[in-house]
Order: structure tokens, then sequence, then C-alpha cells
């Protein structure tokens, strides 16, 4: 699970250090659409400092799904190791056309 804060939305996505089951060092992650219409390829990139980024199409993933601050994420793992899917828990609601994020 990992909440967004708003460098990970404008920026790269930082991933937690007890995020065992994402991919090590610089590979490509392969993620379902919560809507189940897209897959993603998020790079998974280490910094000489040992923080661990999710890069590559993750800005545009974050403009189309109009992320805020206080989304969550959930990553899951397909049991035959091919990819992800995503879970998103949006923190905010619509109305009259315009998105108003909580929190």
């Amino acid at each position: 699970m990992q909440k967004l804060s708003p460098n990970d939305i404008s920026r790269n996505l930082e991933i937690p250090n007890g995020a065992l089951d994402l991919p090590p060092g610089n590979a490509i992650m392969h993620v379902l659409d919560p809507n189940g219409d897209t897959t993603w390829e998020f790079k998974c990139s280490t910094r000489s400092n040992g923080r661990r980024l999710m890069t590559y199409q993750w800005i545009d993933f974050t403009k189309k799904k109009e992320l805020g601050p206080d989304d969550i994420l959930r990553f899951y793992r397909w049991t035959n190791g091919d990819g992800y899917f995503m879970e998103l828990e949006r923190h905010s609601i619509r109305l009259f056309g315009v998105t108003i994020y909580i929190g």
C-alpha cells in the first residue's frame, strides 16, 4: 500500500522498502490498469543512495488518472508471476465536472 504524496504525483513514486514483491534493480513492471483496459510499464529504478523509484510512464499514469495527494495505490502480483495489477483508492469527488481532492 502506498499513500501518495505531492512529490509521488509530480515526480516519481518512491517505492517503500517493505515492497518486497516489486521488481528489484532496474526492471520493468507490467501493471494492469484498475479499469482493466490498459497495461502500464513502470520502471523500478534504484538510485545510488539505495532509494527505489517508479519511473517511465508513471507521470503519464498520474495525469491520466488525475491522482491526488492521499490517494492510495495497492499493487498485487499475478499468481503466475507475469505481471501486476493495481487497486486505486481515490480521495476525491467529482462535482459539476471538476475533480475535488479531499484531504
